[in-house]
Protein backbone atom coordinates (compact mmCIF):
# COMPACT_ATOMS: atom_id res chain seq x y z
CA UNK A 1 0.00 0.00 0.00
CA UNK A 2 2.88 2.32 1.18
CA UNK A 3 4.32 1.56 -2.25
CA UNK A 4 1.70 1.90 -4.32
CA UNK A 5 0.84 5.59 -2.90
CA UNK A 6 4.59 6.66 -3.70
CA UNK A 7 4.35 5.08 -7.30
CA UNK A 8 1.08 7.37 -7.85
CA UNK A 9 2.67 10.54 -6.49
CA UNK A 10 5.90 9.76 -8.57
CA UNK A 11 3.85 9.33 -11.48
CA UNK A 12 1.73 12.76 -10.16
CA UNK A 13 5.16 14.94 -10.36
CA UNK A 14 6.28 13.66 -13.59
CA UNK A 15 9.32 11.83 -12.34
CA UNK A 16 10.47 8.26 -13.61
CA UNK A 17 11.60 6.95 -9.97
CA UNK A 18 12.45 7.85 -6.24
CA UNK A 19 15.99 7.31 -4.91
CA UNK A 20 15.86 6.42 -1.11
CA UNK A 21 19.50 7.27 0.45
CA UNK A 22 17.20 8.00 3.91
CA UNK A 23 17.84 4.11 6.29
CA UNK A 24 14.51 5.49 7.57
CA UNK A 25 12.39 5.91 4.70
CA UNK A 26 14.18 2.62 3.54
CA UNK A 27 12.51 0.66 6.44
CA UNK A 28 9.62 2.55 6.33
CA UNK A 29 8.46 1.15 2.67
CA UNK A 30 10.41 -2.43 3.33
CA UNK A 31 10.72 -3.20 6.64
CA UNK A 32 14.54 -3.41 6.96
CA UNK A 33 16.91 -1.75 8.54
CA UNK A 34 20.43 -1.89 7.41
CA UNK A 35 22.89 -1.42 9.96
CA UNK A 36 25.42 0.07 7.30
CA UNK A 37 23.85 1.17 3.88
CA UNK A 38 20.58 0.43 1.88
CA UNK A 39 19.18 2.39 -1.32
CA UNK A 40 15.79 2.22 -2.77
CA UNK A 41 14.69 2.65 -6.48
CA UNK A 42 11.02 3.02 -6.76
CA UNK A 43 9.86 3.57 -9.91
CA UNK A 44 6.82 5.12 -11.55
CA UNK A 45 5.45 0.93 -12.24
CA UNK A 46 6.54 -2.32 -11.08
CA UNK A 47 8.86 -3.97 -7.87
CA UNK A 48 10.75 -1.22 -6.19
CA UNK A 49 14.96 -2.58 -6.20
CA UNK A 50 16.73 -2.40 -2.64
CA UNK A 51 20.39 -2.64 -2.51
CA UNK A 52 22.28 -3.44 -0.08
CA UNK A 53 25.79 -4.59 0.75
CA UNK A 54 26.94 -8.17 0.39
CA UNK A 55 26.98 -8.54 4.62
CA UNK A 56 23.47 -7.54 4.58
CA UNK A 57 21.79 -9.62 1.78
CA UNK A 58 20.62 -12.69 2.97
CA UNK A 59 18.78 -10.96 5.93
CA UNK A 60 17.60 -8.35 3.61
CA UNK A 61 16.36 -11.48 1.55
CA UNK A 62 14.67 -12.89 4.54
CA UNK A 63 13.11 -9.93 6.23
CA UNK A 64 12.59 -6.84 3.10
CA UNK A 65 8.88 -7.12 2.01
CA UNK A 66 7.63 -5.57 -1.29
CA UNK A 67 10.85 -5.39 -3.08
CA UNK A 68 13.52 -7.23 -5.07
CA UNK A 69 16.83 -7.19 -2.91
CA UNK A 70 19.77 -6.71 -4.84
CA UNK A 71 23.73 -7.37 -3.41
CA UNK A 72 25.80 -5.33 -3.86
CA UNK A 73 29.52 -6.91 -3.94
CA UNK A 74 31.84 -6.59 -1.54
CA UNK A 75 34.62 -5.32 -4.59
CA UNK A 76 32.21 -2.66 -6.56
CA UNK A 77 31.39 0.77 -4.95
CA UNK A 78 27.74 1.27 -3.70
CA UNK A 79 27.57 4.26 -5.78
CA UNK A 80 28.56 2.33 -9.13
CA UNK A 81 26.44 -0.46 -8.79
CA UNK A 82 23.27 2.16 -8.43
CA UNK A 83 24.39 4.16 -11.80
CA UNK A 84 24.74 1.23 -13.59
CA UNK A 85 21.49 0.07 -12.58
CA UNK A 86 19.60 3.62 -13.55
CA UNK A 87 21.41 3.45 -16.93
CA UNK A 88 19.97 0.14 -17.84
CA UNK A 89 16.07 1.75 -17.10
CA UNK A 90 16.77 4.62 -18.79
CA UNK A 91 15.51 6.64 -16.38
CA UNK A 92 16.15 10.69 -16.65
CA UNK A 93 14.19 12.55 -13.74
CA UNK A 94 14.79 10.71 -10.11
CA UNK A 95 13.21 12.31 -7.04
CA UNK A 96 15.91 12.22 -4.11
CA UNK A 97 15.65 13.25 -0.66
CA UNK A 98 17.67 16.72 -0.61
CA UNK A 99 17.20 17.05 3.35
CA UNK A 100 19.22 13.59 3.73
CA UNK A 101 22.10 13.78 0.76
CA UNK A 102 25.03 14.65 1.80
CA UNK A 103 27.23 17.33 -0.41
CA UNK A 104 29.53 14.18 -1.35
CA UNK A 105 26.25 11.90 -2.17
CA UNK A 106 24.95 14.37 -4.89
CA UNK A 107 28.21 14.86 -6.23
CA UNK A 108 28.92 11.12 -6.84
CA UNK A 109 25.04 10.60 -8.23
CA UNK A 110 25.96 13.46 -10.54
CA UNK A 111 30.03 12.41 -11.67
CA UNK A 112 28.16 8.59 -12.46
CA UNK A 113 24.99 9.56 -14.17
CA UNK A 114 25.14 12.97 -15.05
CA UNK A 115 22.92 12.87 -17.53
CA UNK A 116 19.83 12.22 -15.13
CA UNK A 117 17.63 15.21 -13.95
CA UNK A 118 17.82 14.89 -9.88
CA UNK A 119 15.15 16.79 -8.17
CA UNK A 120 14.27 17.50 -4.37
CA UNK A 121 10.97 15.57 -3.82
CA UNK A 122 11.72 15.20 0.04
CA UNK A 123 8.14 16.35 1.02
CA UNK A 124 6.29 13.51 -1.02
CA UNK A 125 7.48 11.24 1.60
CA UNK A 126 7.46 13.10 4.37
CA UNK A 127 3.73 13.63 3.51
CA UNK A 128 3.21 9.84 3.28
CA UNK A 129 4.87 9.47 6.84
CA UNK A 130 2.49 12.10 8.48
CA UNK A 131 -0.81 9.98 8.08
CA UNK A 132 -0.60 6.73 10.00
CA UNK A 133 -1.73 3.40 8.12
CA UNK A 134 -3.47 1.11 11.18
CA UNK A 135 -1.16 -0.92 11.61
CA UNK A 136 1.50 1.76 12.21
CA UNK A 137 -1.06 2.97 15.10
CA UNK A 138 -1.06 -0.38 16.54
CA UNK A 139 2.78 -0.59 17.14
CA UNK A 140 2.51 3.43 18.42
CA UNK A 141 0.14 2.21 20.88
CA UNK A 142 2.09 -0.93 21.90
CA UNK A 143 4.99 1.45 22.23
CA UNK A 144 3.13 3.77 24.35
CA UNK A 145 2.14 1.63 26.38
CA UNK A 146 5.40 -0.15 26.92
CA UNK A 147 6.57 3.51 27.59
CA UNK A 148 3.99 3.83 30.23
CA UNK A 149 5.86 0.85 32.13
CA UNK A 150 9.22 2.08 32.41
CA UNK A 151 7.76 5.48 33.35
CA UNK A 152 6.04 4.18 36.11
CA UNK A 153 9.27 2.43 37.68
CA UNK A 154 11.19 5.90 37.13
CA UNK A 155 8.24 7.60 39.48
CA UNK A 156 8.23 4.78 42.00
CA UNK A 157 12.18 4.96 42.21
CA UNK A 158 12.51 8.56 42.91
CA UNK A 159 13.93 9.11 46.31
CA UNK A 160 16.22 11.11 48.32
CA UNK A 161 19.38 10.30 47.76
CA UNK A 162 19.07 7.94 44.43
CA UNK A 163 21.21 9.15 41.13
CA UNK A 164 19.21 10.45 37.78
CA UNK A 165 21.35 7.27 36.19
CA UNK A 166 20.00 4.50 38.57
CA UNK A 167 16.39 5.76 37.62
CA UNK A 168 16.91 5.95 33.87
CA UNK A 169 18.66 2.81 34.19
CA UNK A 170 15.65 1.12 36.31
CA UNK A 171 13.30 2.50 33.34
CA UNK A 172 14.79 1.29 30.74
CA UNK A 173 15.35 -2.17 32.23
CA UNK A 174 11.72 -2.46 32.69
CA UNK A 175 10.78 -1.49 29.06
CA UNK A 176 13.43 -3.76 27.76
CA UNK A 177 12.11 -6.60 30.04
CA UNK A 178 8.31 -5.60 28.47
CA UNK A 179 9.02 -6.03 24.96
CA UNK A 180 10.72 -2.86 24.33
CA UNK A 181 13.75 -2.59 21.27
CA UNK A 182 16.87 -0.19 21.47
CA UNK A 183 15.23 2.36 23.04
CA UNK A 184 15.09 5.49 20.76
CA UNK A 185 16.49 8.22 22.15
CA UNK A 186 18.74 8.47 25.76
CA UNK A 187 16.19 9.13 28.63
CA UNK A 188 16.46 12.19 30.63
CA UNK A 189 16.74 12.46 34.42
CA UNK A 190 17.20 15.91 35.07
CA UNK A 191 16.62 17.10 38.94
CA UNK A 192 16.76 20.32 40.61
CA UNK A 193 17.94 23.33 39.18
CA UNK A 194 18.82 20.78 35.86
CA UNK A 195 15.22 19.75 35.60
CA UNK A 196 15.41 23.82 33.65
CA UNK A 197 17.42 22.21 30.79
CA UNK A 198 14.38 21.12 28.74
CA UNK A 199 17.70 18.79 26.79
CA UNK A 200 19.33 17.96 29.54
CA UNK A 201 21.51 14.64 30.28
CA UNK A 202 21.21 12.37 32.60
CA UNK A 203 23.76 12.49 35.09
CA UNK A 204 25.58 10.83 38.03
CA UNK A 205 23.89 13.75 40.41
CA UNK A 206 22.06 12.64 43.40
CA UNK A 207 18.23 13.41 43.32
CA UNK A 208 17.10 15.32 46.92
CA UNK A 209 13.98 16.51 48.97
CA UNK A 210 12.53 19.60 47.40
CA UNK A 211 13.88 19.00 43.34
CA UNK A 212 11.42 18.77 40.73
CA UNK A 213 12.76 15.70 38.38
CA UNK A 214 11.99 15.71 35.02
CA UNK A 215 11.71 12.14 33.61
CA UNK A 216 11.18 12.07 29.61
CA UNK A 217 11.69 8.51 27.96
CA UNK A 218 10.61 6.46 25.15
CA UNK A 219 10.11 2.62 24.01
CA UNK A 220 10.01 1.25 20.69
CA UNK A 221 7.64 -1.52 19.25
CA UNK A 222 8.05 -2.82 15.29
CA UNK A 223 10.59 0.21 14.58
CA UNK A 224 7.72 2.52 16.03
CA UNK A 225 8.38 5.10 18.92
CA UNK A 226 7.38 6.18 21.76
CA UNK A 227 7.83 9.77 23.73
CA UNK A 228 6.62 10.61 27.00
CA UNK A 229 7.06 13.30 30.02
CA UNK A 230 6.23 13.39 33.91
CA UNK A 231 7.35 15.35 36.28
CA UNK A 232 8.11 14.62 40.21
CA UNK A 233 8.32 16.52 43.23
CA UNK A 234 10.47 15.01 45.79
CA UNK A 235 9.06 15.49 49.19
CA UNK A 236 6.33 18.56 49.75
CA UNK A 237 6.31 20.86 47.28
CA UNK A 238 6.39 24.56 47.79
CA UNK A 239 3.63 27.06 46.80
CA UNK A 240 5.89 28.01 43.71
CA UNK A 241 6.17 24.65 42.59
CA UNK A 242 2.75 23.77 42.91
CA UNK A 243 2.06 26.89 41.24
CA UNK A 244 4.51 26.24 38.00
CA UNK A 245 3.11 22.57 37.68
CA UNK A 246 -0.14 22.94 38.16
CA UNK A 247 -0.33 25.53 35.20
CA UNK A 248 1.78 23.27 33.24
CA UNK A 249 -0.50 20.30 33.37
CA UNK A 250 -3.88 22.78 32.78
CA UNK A 251 -2.06 24.09 29.50
CA UNK A 252 -1.50 20.45 28.91
CA UNK A 253 -4.49 19.09 29.41
CA UNK A 254 -6.59 22.09 27.99
CA UNK A 255 -4.34 21.54 24.26
CA UNK A 256 -5.22 17.90 24.61
CA UNK A 257 -8.76 18.62 25.35
CA UNK A 258 -9.33 20.90 22.00
CA UNK A 259 -6.86 18.96 19.76
CA UNK A 260 -8.70 17.63 16.77
CA UNK A 261 -8.39 17.00 12.97
CA UNK A 262 -8.48 20.55 10.79
CA UNK A 263 -7.32 22.22 13.77
CA UNK A 264 -3.97 24.44 12.64
CA UNK A 265 -0.98 23.39 14.55
CA UNK A 266 -0.36 26.65 15.25
CA UNK A 267 -3.50 27.24 16.95
CA UNK A 268 -3.06 24.27 19.01
CA UNK A 269 0.62 25.26 20.17
CA UNK A 270 -1.31 28.98 21.09
CA UNK A 271 -4.03 27.23 23.19
CA UNK A 272 -0.94 25.80 25.72
CA UNK A 273 1.10 29.17 25.28
CA UNK A 274 -1.52 31.15 26.13
CA UNK A 275 -2.56 29.87 29.03
CA UNK A 276 1.34 30.00 30.18
CA UNK A 277 1.95 33.14 28.94
CA UNK A 278 -1.59 34.64 30.63
CA UNK A 279 0.37 34.01 33.50
CA UNK A 280 3.57 35.78 33.30
CA UNK A 281 5.86 32.57 32.53
CA UNK A 282 5.73 32.98 28.74
CA UNK A 283 9.59 33.56 28.00
CA UNK A 284 10.22 29.87 30.32
CA UNK A 285 8.12 28.30 27.71
CA UNK A 286 10.91 28.05 24.92
CA UNK A 287 10.50 25.30 22.67
CA UNK A 288 7.46 24.48 20.34
CA UNK A 289 4.39 22.39 21.84
CA UNK A 290 5.10 19.24 20.56
CA UNK A 291 5.83 17.09 17.16
CA UNK A 292 4.79 14.17 15.47
CA UNK A 293 5.81 10.32 16.47
CA UNK A 294 6.24 7.53 14.37
CA UNK A 295 9.93 5.75 13.02
CA UNK A 296 11.30 8.45 14.28
CA UNK A 297 10.93 10.70 17.84
CA UNK A 298 10.86 13.71 15.86
CA UNK A 299 8.88 13.79 12.59
CA UNK A 300 6.08 16.03 10.67
CA UNK A 301 3.68 17.89 12.22
CA UNK A 302 5.44 20.05 13.91
CA UNK A 303 3.85 21.65 16.81
CA UNK A 304 4.96 24.97 16.59
CA UNK A 305 4.04 28.90 16.29
CA UNK A 306 5.36 28.78 12.64
CA UNK A 307 3.32 25.98 11.07
CA UNK A 308 -0.08 27.12 10.07
CA UNK A 309 -0.56 23.27 8.23
CA UNK A 310 -3.67 21.49 9.54
CA UNK A 311 -3.56 18.24 11.98
CA UNK A 312 -4.94 15.25 10.06
CA UNK A 313 -6.66 12.24 11.00
CA UNK A 314 -4.35 9.67 11.92
CA UNK A 315 -1.77 12.38 12.51
CA UNK A 316 0.58 10.87 15.70
CA UNK A 317 2.00 13.57 17.87
CA UNK A 318 3.03 14.93 20.99
CA UNK A 319 1.54 17.82 23.34
CA UNK A 320 4.41 18.39 25.77
CA UNK A 321 4.34 22.19 27.20
CA UNK A 322 6.99 23.48 29.49
CA UNK A 323 8.20 26.01 32.18
CA UNK A 324 11.99 26.14 33.04
CA UNK A 325 12.98 28.53 35.46
CA UNK A 326 16.66 29.14 35.24
CA UNK A 327 18.41 28.16 38.83
CA UNK A 328 15.01 26.79 40.32
CA UNK A 329 13.80 24.26 38.07
CA UNK A 330 11.22 22.82 35.24
CA UNK A 331 8.34 21.07 34.87
CA UNK A 332 7.56 19.17 31.58
CA UNK A 333 4.54 17.12 30.88
CA UNK A 334 3.99 15.25 27.79
CA UNK A 335 1.79 12.59 26.19
CA UNK A 336 1.59 11.19 22.70
CA UNK A 337 -1.97 11.58 21.10
CA UNK A 338 -3.89 9.83 17.90
CA UNK A 339 -5.56 12.94 15.90
CA UNK A 340 -9.16 11.99 15.08
CA UNK A 341 -12.06 13.95 13.64
CA UNK A 342 -13.46 15.71 16.65
CA UNK A 343 -11.01 14.95 19.20
CA UNK A 344 -7.65 12.79 19.97
CA UNK A 345 -7.21 9.59 21.28
CA UNK A 346 -4.89 9.65 24.23
CA UNK A 347 -2.19 6.58 24.18
CA UNK A 348 -0.14 7.23 27.44
CA UNK A 349 -1.83 6.17 30.38
CA UNK A 350 0.68 6.90 33.04
CA UNK A 351 -0.75 9.39 35.84
CA UNK A 352 -0.51 13.09 36.14
CA UNK A 353 0.66 13.49 39.61
CA UNK A 354 -1.77 16.18 41.28
CA UNK A 355 0.18 18.74 43.67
Amino acid sequence: MKIEILQSEIQENDIDAYLIYNPINVQYFTGFITQSIARLIVQSQGTPLLFVPELEYEEAKLVAKNCLVKKIPAQELVIEAISRVLHKLKLKRIGIEEDYLTKKDYDDLTKYSHEIEYLNKESMIKKLRKTKTDDELEFLKEAAKIADIGMEKAIESIRDGISELEVAALAEYEMRKNGSEPIPFDTIVASGIRSAFPHATTTKHKIKKGDFVIIDLGAQFSGYVSDTSRTVIVGTPSEKQKEIYNLVLHAQEEAERRCKSGLKANELDNIARSIITSANYGKYFNHSLGHGVGLEVHEDPIISFRNNNKLEINNVITIEPGIYLPDFGGVRIEDTLIVKKDKCLLLNKSPKLKY
